[in-house]
């Protein structure tokens, strides 16, 4: 009998004719995710009648109850069918009721949240083992500790009952790291030999070769990790091309120079409609529908308050951009609302500084924690989706975008 952990997608074979339970608190060994594991019936034998004392009667006792199994570190759950769509996930959920509900009014849409349930010192844990090996193994197991600390992070975070799941491995990460080394050597190599042998000048071409570069390092890194990431049985994947975004980034920057910085409103709005719009969740899309008109003057405001404010107004930009793409980001019938302040923001990211500064970085798992604990905080998703029409999408996606992301120290959120 296979067992196979949602989370994470491991799998073990177990012999069922050891289980003498029903059901059972089973625990992944790979990322420690706890489920309810319950054996699946016998089946009838015509013509014989099973005893008084048949394992039914004998496992009623325990049945529901959470019993820790040593021998059983896996919950069992019914395989999923790709091409048919995926079953409505079992919702925990708030309902938003106001007042006029009570006098024959429609209801708003039920309200749901992220829930993050990481620990600090377990992913301390993790980042200290991870590091340690590492220097033991030259770098090699860097990229093997960096996959399982991204499945625990995704593992521990929860939307209506059903955890996130992030299934790259080490060793996608390592090869796509060396490809992408090979190409920047390649692209940072020629530069360096003509500056060296022909004229110091030649050195200057480096800074185009990274600008033409970063668009592709930005999707790619974006597409392996969306298609690494699944929930409820089906994955995430992103549609948008190198070429897009390099075409989008070339204009937007040349005209947010020549306009001193008043075209950035409008190279944002292009920004997020593409990393957002392109974004799909099994077959269906997300879309954005925000407009540069709408954040132009707040944009304007912060660009004349930035001296008087020593830049600080710019927080309360942040913020109140961030709760305008979000709340023109919807996703079928649902939408999203996004209600961090300015002040919200200031303080988290004011900890954040401290605590990196006054640890030396040894604190990075808090804030890393704290980031996804403030996202579950602020972002809600508001109106019912149709799950049974979404099907699964995978998408073969290279991790050479996310290896390029490595070698240049860039890196893109979860």
């Amino acid at each position: 009998m296979q067992i196979t952990c949602p989370a994470c997608n491991y799998e073990r074979d177990t012999d069922p004719r050891k289980l003498n339970f029903r059901s059972a608190t089973a625990t992944c060994p790979r990322c420690d995710h706890k489920f309810l594991f319950s054996m699946p019936p016998e089946p009838e034998t015509p013509g014989v009648e099973r005893p008084a004392d048949s394992c039914t009667e004998q496992a009623a006792p325990t049945e529901g109850k959470a019993i820790e199994v040593p021998a059983i570190e896996l919950p069992a759950i019914e395989a999923k069918t790709p091409e048919t769509g995926t079953p409505e996930p079992r919702a925990r959920e708030e309902k938003v009721i106001p007042l006029s509900a009570a006098k024959g009014k429609p209801q708003a849409p039920a309200a749901r949240k992220l829930s993050f349930n990481g620990k600090s010192l377990a992913l301390l844990r993790l980042y200290v083992v991870s590091n340690l090996l590492a220097l033991l193994t030259f770098g090699v197991y860097h990229f093997w500790g960096k996959a399982k600390i991204r499945r625990y992070l995704y593992s521990s975070t929860e939307l209506m009952g059903e955890r996130f799941s992030f299934t790259g491995t080490g060793k996608e990460l390592f090869i796509g790291w060396m490809k992408a080394a090979a190409i920047i050597a390649l692209l940072l190599g020629v530069p360096n030999a003509l500056s060296s042998f022909v004229h110091p000048a030649f050195a200057l071409l480096v800074v185009p070769v990274i600008f033409m570069l970063l668009p592709a390092v930005l999707v790619g890194s974006r597409r392996y990790k969306l298609s690494r990431t699944s929930w409820h049985g089906a994955s995430f994947s992103f549609k948008g091309t190198a070429k897009e975004y390099t075409l989008l980034h070339i204009k937007g920057t040349v005209l947010t120079l020549l306009t001193f910085g008043l075209y950035s409103p409008y190279f944002h709005v292009h920004k997020e409609g593409f990393w957002r719009a392109k974004s799909n969740y099994g077959t269906a899309p997300f879309s954005y529908d925000g407009r540069a008109e709408d954040i132009r003057k707040v944009f304007l405001k912060a660009w004349l308050l930035t001296i008087p404010t020593l830049g600080l107004c710019w927080f309360w930009y942040s913020a109140k951009v961030r709760r305008y793409d979000w709340g023109h980001t919807s996703f079928g019938e649902a939408r999203f609302t996004f209600d961090a302040t300015g002040r919200e923001l200031f303080n988290f990211t004011v900890g954040n500084l401290f605590l990196i500064a006054l640890t030396l970085g040894f604190a990075y798992p808090w804030v890393i924690v704290r980031g996804v604990n403030f996202l579950s905080r602020h972002l809600t998703m508001k109106g019912e989706v149709e799950f049974g029409k979404i099907a699964h999408a995978p998408q073969n996606a290279k991790a050479v975008g996310e290896g390029l992301a490595g070698v240049l120290d860039i890196d893109m959120a979860m």
